[in-house]
């Protein structure tokens, strides 16, 4: 049995808007501030002066540019490297889909606010619903192995109790508890992304979210719709690596097409797995 998982890992989304991206915003600003160099005073052909002007001013731009490029990436390392602390790190979302079943997903958004022990509290629900026998229990399936010890380490922070069962203490790949599946691909090593590889399988490549903007906007729908989509690419290549097809549920959810069935964009939006 397997249960493929996916997640939105954030920094704390009560200081989203605020706190922690303002003090990345101040490290990290977006605007360098456009510096043009004086031409040479030596020059004295007005044509000249002007022409020397506009390639320096050309000059700082592109420097300019490039300086911010490089601020944008600093910006991004820094909000990757929060959000996978489970000391301030949370989850906004959580995707899972249980075998061939349709994908499922849970939002931290409560009203106006966001609680994350609402996004733990209904997985550990569903959980206990799908695998009431903890003799038989899945092998979790995820992009990346340290998902699982993430997502236990803050329902531990929240006081939400995981099945006895849930793998924390085991190996990256454990065929019989935790499946990461670029360290299948690519070994200890874990080379590559995800991305790329569905691409070299010629699955369908759906546009990311750009998380932080959409936390900022909150735009919870579009959120869910990302999450899952991770699940279903998840699956998809997964089932590739076997020598399986991926579902067509799967391919249409991501934007893809099937030929001769085109009710399948019911089917891929799915109900919860669980009744």
């Amino acid at each position: 049995m397997l249960l493929f998982l996916a997640a939105k890992q954030t920094p704390p989304l009560a200081a989203a808007k605020d706190g922690v991206m303002r003090a990345q915003r101040a490290r990290y600003p977006r605007q360098v501030e456009l510096k043009v160099r004086e031409v040479a005073s030596n020059l004295k052909d007005e044509e000249k002066i002007e022409a020397a002007k506009k390639a320096r001013h050309h000059e700082a731009v592109e420097e300019m540019r490039d300086l911010n490029r490089k601020q944008d990436q600093r910006r991004i390392e820094a909000y990757v490297k929060s959000a996978s602390d489970p000391w301030i790190g949370q989850l906004a979302a959580i995707a899972w889909s249980a075998g061939d079943c349709a994908t499922a997903s849970v939002l931290g958004q409560n009203g106006a606010t966001f609680c994350e022990r609402d996004v733990l509290a209904a997985l550990a629900d569903d959980l206990v619903k799908l695998y009431p026998d903890e003799k038989a229990t899945p092998a979790l399936v995820v992009q990346d192995g340290s998902l699982v010890r993430f997502i236990w380490q803050r329902c531990i922070i929240n006081s939400v109790k995981l099945p006895a069962w849930w793998p924390v203490g085991s190996r990256p790949f454990d065929p019989n508890r935790v499946q990461d599946t670029m360290a299948f691909w690519s070994g200890p090593a874990r080379g590559g992304s995800i991305e790329a590889l569905a691409a070299a399988l010629e699955l369908p490549v759906f546009q990311p979210l750009e998380l932080m903007l959409a936390l900022q906007e909150e735009r919870w729908g579009q959120i869910a719709v990302d999450t899952e989509n991770e699940v279903r690419r998840l699956r998809a290549v997964t089932f590739r690596l076997r020598g399986r097809a991926a579902l067509d549920a799967d391919i249409v959810g991501m934007g893809g097409e099937v030929a001769g069935k085109p009710d399948l964009a019911v089917v891929a939006s799915g109900q919860s797995a669980v009744a």
